[in-house]
C-alpha cells in the first residue's frame, strides 16, 4: 500500500492516541497497594500529589476513545459518497460513542448494586443490537451508484 507522509502522520498520531488511552486504562486498574510497592512511585512521592487523588484515568482514556470515534465519524462523512451508507456508518459511530459513555457511567459514577446500574446494564443492549443492523444496512450499499 502506498502511503504519503500526511496519511502516515495521521496513522501514527491515531495509534499513539490509542496507545495512550490503553496505558491510562491499564494504569487506572492498578491498585494503590501495587503502586506503593513500586520504588519509583514512592521515591518521587507521587502518592502525595493532589492530581493522583482527583484524576481518574478510566474517564480520561474513555474521553480519548470518544475523540477517536468522533474522528472516525467525520472521516466516514468525508469518504463515503453514498448518502445512505454514510448515514448508517454515522449512526454506528454514534452507537460506539453511546456504548463508551454508558461504560464510563456504569463503571465510574454509579454504584454496582442499584437500580441505575441495572438500567445502564440494559442500556448496553441498545448499541449492541443496532450496531450489526446498521453495518448490514451499510453493506447493502457497497458497489451501488453515488447519490
Amino acid at each position: 500500500m502506498d502511503f504519503n507522509k500526511k496519511s502516515l502522520r495521521k496513522l501514527l498520531m491515531n495509534l499513539s492516541v490509542l496507545l495512550c488511552a490503553g496505558l491510562m486504562n491499564t494504569f487506572d486498574h492498578i491498585s494503590d497497594r501495587a503502586l506503593n510497592e513500586w520504588p519509583l512511585w514512592t521515591a518521587l512521592h507521587f502518592d502525595e500529589w493532589m492530581i493522583w487523588k482527583v484524576l481518574h484515568f478510566g474517564v480520561l482514556s474513555a474521553l480519548i476513545i470518544e475523540v477517536v470515534y468522533m474522528q472516525w465519524y467525520l472521516s466516514v462523512h468525508r469518504r463515503f459518497p453514498q448518502k445512505q451508507m454514510r448515514n448508517n456508518m454515522g449512526r454506528l459511530a454514534v452507537l460506539f460513542i453511546l456504548l463508551s459513555l454508558l461504560h464510563v457511567a456504569k463503571c465510574n459514577f454509579v454504584t454496582h448494586d442499584g437500580a441505575v446500574a441495572r438500567y445502564l446494564w440494559y442500556a448496553y443492549y441498545i448499541p449492541l443490537t443496532f450496531g450489526p443492523l446498521f453495518l448490514f444496512y451499510a453493506a447493502l450499499y457497497f458497489g451501488k451508484a453515488d447519490d
